[in-house]
């Protein structure tokens, strides 16, 4: 067998696992079944999953730790990997709203970390949604990020429904494979990274030291300390807390013409429209709650770093952006979350903070994993202000309709993980006419995440109005 060191980030992700925070990405797909074929959804879309698999790197491989965690771990590649293991019948019977209740519970179930970090299930048909059939899958964070994301659909789909050779390229591949791992290598890898690490840590903590005294230079300025929160400084909302381990899903369509327009005669971007869509829509949702409001609640952007040459690794880091909500007026509130996220990215360019992962490095994986789960065990994030109130991402995706086995991809529904203390995740994707706004939160919220996506809608539609009346 093969093995591949997984990077000091993507062993962060694995070992912040706990019994109520996930860290798997999952995708709802919605297909229009236009293949002529006797075949079941399930057989074509396992079928063309065993075709594409070799050519998405670490699909074929297990995690296997070092000893006693003192290293980060190895993609191993398994010998007797069986795609039906990984793609298989959801047994699923219902209609659209059952299915997004059956959603929230398969990504509440955390991937098994003795088998490859990805799971799919087929759902051949929906109730109300005849010649249709969906695909729910759920990958964890330390095998794929956005950018890799697209990078695996190229793989999995096709421009047309019956392509005559496959057009996709295979994903870089790493140099740093080894040969027959066994016990001997995984100790002689623990001294070595002890080594390796001790080298660097007077490198990596220069640098962090650097970062900071950056940070404080550039929020000297008053108009930089408004927009730049800084950590564990976001107000408490109702939303935030311990996570329990359900989860709960919804979504909203909005046509992305009228999206991408609205944005243009802003003047700002299609991610900052999206962020003041959430942040308007929060002010009233938290209301319900009964929650007083008037603070600037903080939100996490993921942003993804300069791809590394050969490196399938995650290239993330993330930027705190202030919402605005003590703006009350909504167009005035997206200029100021415009200027915030143009502040936060010209810091996070300035000081390299796609650097700052280094650290991650420096930690052992089994030190992680024990804090995560003590914070888990004392609840410990209802009581710690929380480093901010919701997380919110956005990805472009291709404006060209995909195929999966003969049949179009009709819509793509993204769920984002969630985070100890934050328990609400929006992301956003594009995919030819649509943005589709994914929702994901924890138990609290299973009776009002419907009203969350009224309200997002509503919000979209005021900014929508405001914008293109001039006002």
């Amino acid at each position: 067998m093969t093995a591949k060191r997984l990077s000091g980030l993507d062993s962060g992700f694995l070992a912040l696992d706990n019994p109520t925070m996930h860290l798997h990405i999952g995708v709802l797909l919605l297909f229009k079944d236009g293949a002529n074929s006797n075949t079941s959804s399930l057989g074509r879309v396992r079928g063309q999953f065993a075709a594409r698999i070799d050519s998405m790197e670490n699909f074929q491989s297990r995690v296997v730790e070092v000893p006693l965690g003192l290293a980060e771990p190895f993609w191993v590649k398994v010998d007797d990997f069986n795609i039906e293991d990984h793609v298989s019948d959801a047994n699923f019977t219902g209609d659209s709203r059952d299915l997004f209740d059956y959603a929230g519970a398969f990504i509440s179930e955390p991937l098994a970390k003795d088998r490859p970090l990805w799971q799919v299930r087929v759902v051949d048909s929906i109730a109300d949604r005849p010649g249709h059939f969906a695909v729910l899958a759920k990958i964890h964070h330390a095998l794929i990020d956005g950018v890799m994301g697209i990078e695996v659909l190229a793989n999995l789909f096709d421009f047309e429904a019956n392509p005559e050779t496959f057009w996709g390229a295979e994903l870089s591949k790493s140099s740093d494979d080894v040969s027959n791992l066994n016990p001997f290598d995984l100790v002689g890898s623990v001294l070595n990274d002890i080594v390796n690490k001790a080298r660097e840590a007077p490198k990596i903590v220069d640098m962090l030291g650097r970062t900071a005294l950056d940070f404080l230079n550039y929020t000297k300025a008053a108009e930089n300390t408004i927009h730049l929160p800084a950590l564990f400084t976001a107000p408490r909302t109702p939303l935030n807390g311990a996570l329990s381990s359900d989860r709960v899903v919804a979504f909203i369509k909005l046509p992305i013409d009228r999206f991408k327009d609205t944005a243009r005669r802003a003047s700002v971007t299609v991610n900052d429209l999206a962020m003041a869509v959430v942040s308007v829509a929060l002010d009233r949702y938290l209301e319900q709650l009964g929650y007083q409001g008037g603070e600037d609640l903080v939100s996490m952007m993921p942003i993804s770093n300069p791809r590394r040459e050969r490196s399938t690794s995650n290239q993330i880091s993330a930027l705190l952006v202030s919402l605005g909500n003590s703006i009350s007026d909504p167009i005035e509130r997206m200029k100021f979350i415009s200027a915030a996220t143009r502040k936060a990215k010209d810091f996070h360019r300035r000081a390299q903070l796609e650097n700052v992962t280094l650290v991650t490095a420096l930690i052992p994986p089994v030190l992680t994993s024990a804090l995560s789960n003590l914070a888990h065990r004392i609840r410990a994030f209802d009581s710690i202000s929380p480093a901010f109130n919701v997380l919110i991402s956005s990805v472009k995706g291709p404006d060209l309709p995909l195929y999966l086995a003969g049949a179009e991809l009709a819509s793509v529904i993204p769920f984002g993980p969630l985070a100890e203390s934050v328990p609400l995740n929006v992301t956003v994707v594009s995919y030819c006419a649509e943005m589709v706004f994914g929702i994901v939160s924890d138990e609290r919220s299973r009776a009002t995440i419907g009203s969350f996506a009224e309200l997002l809608e509503n919000a979209f539609e005021e900014l929508y109005d405001r914008v293109h009346s001039g006002d």
